[in-house]
């Protein structure tokens, strides 16, 4: 019930995140690798987190499945997310925008120039099966999922003793 319950609340913020970026979305595009890499944790991930390298497959699978191209892992989002979870771990926070007011594509922003991005949340799951089933569950991480424009991603876990398995996955279209 926490699950569902954590997963309603990170909804709600993520159509303010959503609302934030369609009115300030108008990047310039750049240039970047564009041959699949294979995919590489930022962060070690915790002993009793398992098989955290195969979250990139299964949101791929779920891709596919909807007629979608599989997305292309970029470091530098893996980066943006590694910095968002550890901004998450300093704060003591779980949300895509910071209680200091730093907003979620501030992250992403100083990475690389976009069209859209997105960001996913989730945190306390064991293993990538349970967070891909959580994901898919909700309309809005969904959404993020399959959504068409996207074409990068990133992923990042990290550990904190408010947050456990917190992780962070960060889209975007060029």
């Amino acid at each position: 019930m926490k699950k569902y319950f954590l997963l309603l609340v990170s909804l709600i913020i993520f159509a303010v995140a959503i609302t934030f970026l369609v009115m300030n979305n108008q990047k310039d595009e750049t240039d970047i690798v564009s041959s699949p890499a294979s995919f590489e944790s930022v962060s070690q991930p915790p002993p009793s987190f398992k098989e955290f390298d195969k979250l990139p497959g299964l949101v791929d699978a779920e891709r596919i499945k909807a007629g979608l191209s599989p997305l292309i892992i970029d470091p530098r989002l893996g980066e943006s997310a590694s910095n968002k979870c550890a901004h998450a771990q300093n704060l003591k926070y779980w949300a895509h925008d910071a209680p200091d007011g730093t907003k979620w594509p501030t992250f992403i922003d100083a990475k690389i120039k976009y069209k859209t991005a997105g960001e996913n949340l989730a945190y306390d799951f064991d293993s990538s099966d349970e967070v891909i089933v959580g994901w898919m569950g909700s309309i809005e991480h969904k959404k993020n999922i399959l959504n068409s424009e996207y074409t990068h991603v990133g992923y990042a876990l990290c550990e904190s003793k408010n947050y456990p398995h917190m992780i962070v996955q960060h889209f975007i279209s060029l």
